[in-house]
């Protein structure tokens, strides 16, 4: 009842979780790495595996299909987990599989949603702001008239 209570009843429930995770995960061998500590990898023989984590919002990728799904199996005997599949949503970026195993990160969702909010959902389409033979220079040129 105790352990129930850290993690769900207090304010602090965010940082427990992580603490708890982030040493269940070192004890098979991963690590935060130093760039983001919600990024994990685990170098197994010359194969990586990744684990990101948002709150409680995992995703897991690698160069194995079999050191994943072994890795999936040791974090759900330890946690309960729910797999939900192919990535297809995550952190207001959709994500699509190529047929050549390549992947799309989009925000055509977050992006209709600031249009609607801006009253500009049904506007014109203009694929370039300026004409694609304007050469910009990050110094130098003409000043504004009136700036």
């Amino acid at each position: 009842m105790q352990a129930n209570q850290t993690l769900y009843g207090l304010k602090q429930a965010p940082r427990e979780w992580y603490h708890k995770l982030a040493s269940g995960l070192a004890k098979i061998g991963f690590q935060p790495t130093k760039s983001d500590v919600s990024v994990f990898l685990r170098n197994s023989n010359g194969i990586k595996t990744f684990v990101l984590v948002y709150v409680d919002d995992i995703i897991i990728t690698g160069e194995s299909e079999q050191h994943i799904r072994r890795f999936i199996d040791k974090l759900n005997a330890k946690f309960s987990l729910k797999d939900l599949g192919d990535l297809h949503y995550f952190l207001g970026v959709q994500v699509a599989k190529t047929k050549t195993g390549g992947l799309i990160l989009s925000q055509q969702k977050y992006i209709g949603k600031v249009l609607k909010k801006a009253d500009m959902a049904g506007c014109t389409i203009c694929h370039t702001p300026l004409p694609l033979t304007v050469k910009l220079l990050a110094f130098g040129g003409s000043s504004f008239s009136d700036p």
